[in-house]
This record gives structure tokens, sequence and C-alpha cells, in this order.
């Protein structure tokens, strides 16, 4: 009787344990790249068609806790997703861009300067492969990226003589795990596991989008991290086709003082 007990008991204890065991989860993947945000540059030398170009510093920019400082950054990357495995393809998005042309220009409001803001109706999405893992970082290409920016005239808030997209793509950019920028945030881009470096991920050297019938190198700045922001400019300047619709579109300006 005692025997069969046991053997009751020893039973009970297994499918127990066979229960237990089923509750609970499989494992998640080692996460390679936590999501974050790339602080950016765009340095002096930008030139599209001829027309310089120059990042307008952000000066501070709210991630979600209220505005900290991002000292020359002018463009923000967010990356939405983990990275789980290599390669893994994530969705990113252009969070925050400022450029403004270094010269006075026309483009269909009358000389002066002219600065490219994101549009606030259309977010500007993309598709981020990433290879690689562990201390050495790897490398990324971006897919099916449609930024859709506002042309405005004199200043950041003036009024906006047009409205436009383009989609770009990148191959075989480096990005690592050591800070390559002078604006490092905890839990922004740095330390974004909340302990240590092991899921972080900068961009090394240039990032070089290209769009339809354009090729844009950005020549390298002091700051390490830049990213080319002169695609925008695509379809803005390639043309006098494309010059005509501007003057055509172009909102009238009282005041151009």
């Amino acid at each position: 009787m005692q025997y069969k007990m046991t053997h009751q008991i020893r039973a009970l204890v297994a499918v127990g344990a066979g229960v237990l065991l089923l509750a609970v989860p499989a494992q998640a993947s080692a996460i390679i790249v936590h999501e974050g945000w790339d602080l950016l540059n765009t340095g002096a030398g930008t030139v599209f068609n001829g027309i310089p170009l120059q990042g307008v510093p952000l000066g501070n920019y709210n991630f979600g806790s209220g505005n900290v400082p991002v000292g020359s950054t002018d463009t923000i990357v967010q990356r939405l997703e983990p990275v789980l495995t290599s390669p893994d393809t994530i969705q990113f998005q252009l969070v925050a861009l400022q450029l403004k042309t270094a010269v006075p220009v026309d483009l269909g409001a009358g000389p002066g300067y002219y600065y490219i803001t994101l549009s606030s109706g259309t977010p500007s999405l993309g598709t981020m492969e990433i290879t690689g893992s562990g201390p050495g970082g790897g490398t990324f290409d971006t897919h099916n990226f449609d930024v859709y920016f506002d042309v405005r005239y004199g200043s950041l808030t003036g009024p906006i003589v047009t409205s436009s997209s383009v989609t770009l793509g990148s191959s075989g950019t480096s990005w690592g795990r050591t800070p390559t920028g002078p604006v490092v945030i905890d839990g922004v881009n740095h330390n974004l596991n909340g302990s240590n470096s092991d899921e972080d991920f900068w961009v090394i050297g240039v990032l070089s989008e290209t769009g339809l019938n354009a090729a844009h190198i950005l020549v390298p700045v002091p700051e390490p991290s830049t990213f080319l922001a002169g695609f925008l400019l695509t379809g803005l300047m390639g043309g006098s086709m494309v010059m005509r619709r501007f003057r055509r579109n172009a909102a009238p300006i009282a005041d151009r003082s």
C-alpha cells in the first residue's frame, strides 16, 4: 500500500512538473540591437546640384520625458523595433529634420534662404536590415525609405512653398557599439538596455541614401556620426520642369522683408 501511494505521488509530481514546463514560455531570442534613436549631423560641404545645404541644429528634443539638449544634431532617426537575430529587418522613422540652403536661391517664392522640414501629415518611414552581433557591430541597409517634407521660405516656420516626398535606400553602412558622436544620452542612444552598451547601435562614418535619378554623398565632418540629408532636394532641384512646377504652386507671400 505504501509503495502504491508513493508511486501515485511520484506520478502526480511528474504530471505537475510537465504542466509547469508547458506553462513556462520558450526563452526569448537574444536582443542584438535595442530600440532607440540615432542623433545625426549634416556636415558642411553637402552640395546638391550645385546648391550647398547645411543643417540647422535642433538644440533640444523631447524623447518622451521632456526636452533634453542634443547639441548640433539636425536629424533624428528612431528605430521602432529591436533586432532579435542576424540579419533582421525592422521599421524605422525619421522623426526630426532641419536643413537650409547655405546660400540664397530661388525655389519659387523669390530669392532667399529656403528651409526643409518634415511634413506633419505623413510619417517618414522605412525598413532597415541589420546584420551582425556581438561587440564588433556589422552593417545595415535601408529600404523603401519614404521621406515627406516641406520646403519653407525664409525660416523653419515660414510659408510652405511646396511639399513633396522621395523614396530612398542605402546599403553596406557600418554600425558599432561604441559612441561615434558628441551627443551621448543614456536610454536614448547609449546604454539602451539600462546597464551597458551590449545592445547599442551607432552609425559609423557616412550614411549615403540614393533615390530615383539621384546619387548623394555627404563629405565627412568633425562629428563622425553623419547622415545625408541633402537627398531631400531630390525632385526639387532636378531640372527646369520641377522649378516651373514650384513657381506655379508657390503660395503668395505678402511680406518678404
